[in-house]
């Protein structure tokens, strides 16, 4: 205890912790440390991807004809009305939205989850890949091949780049 201050101090490793008074709320205070340039970015492109894919909350309840439309429309002709078909596309929007939620929270502390971030570029590199397999095997149009494939490539390369920077302390 620091005589001058009556605040208790302890030392370790040639460092000083301050424990704050007896009896206070605040005896152990948070560590903070100011984010750098790449974590801001990384915030903001986490933050980014998850209202994008927070957005497909909304395909959870289309109503199945507006589907079948928004297909026909795209080109790729009408949903089949299979009770498969309904279950595959809504599920498939709930995961995109709930992948959307957790970047979100991913991005209210970048320095904590930084492994795990670094940890989803080689899994979504192979995402990627899985997806382009099953557009071809599909025989869906290249337009939506090439879309697909470039985007998820930039995002996977961007994720990368910002979060070695961001280990990095730029």
């Amino acid at each position: 205890m620091n005589a001058s201050t009556g605040i208790f101090v302890q030392r370790k490793d040639a460092t000083t912790k301050t424990l704050g008074k007896p009896g206070k709320s605040h005896a152990f205070p948070l560590r903070h440390r100011t984010m750098t340039s790449a974590e801001h970015l990384l915030v903001w492109f986490l933050r980014l991807t998850g209202v994008m894919l927070l957005s497909a909350a909304a395909a959870v309840v289309l109503p199945f004809a507006w589907m079948s439309a928004l297909g026909d429309a795209l080109g790729l002709g009408p949903l089949p009305d299979a009770p498969l078909v309904g279950y595959l596309t809504r599920s498939v929007s709930a995961l995109y939205a709930c992948l959307g939620a957790g970047c979100w929270f991913l991005a209210r502390d970048v320095q904590r989850y930084l492994p795990l971030l670094r940890f989803s570029v080689p899994v979504t590199m192979v995402f990627g890949a899985t997806l382009i397999a099953i557009d071809l095997a599909s025989a869906m149009p290249n337009w939506w091949t090439w879309t697909e494939g470039v985007f998820l490539a930039a995002w996977t390369i961007a994720l990368g780049w910002l979060a070695r920077c961001a280990g990095r302390g730029v």
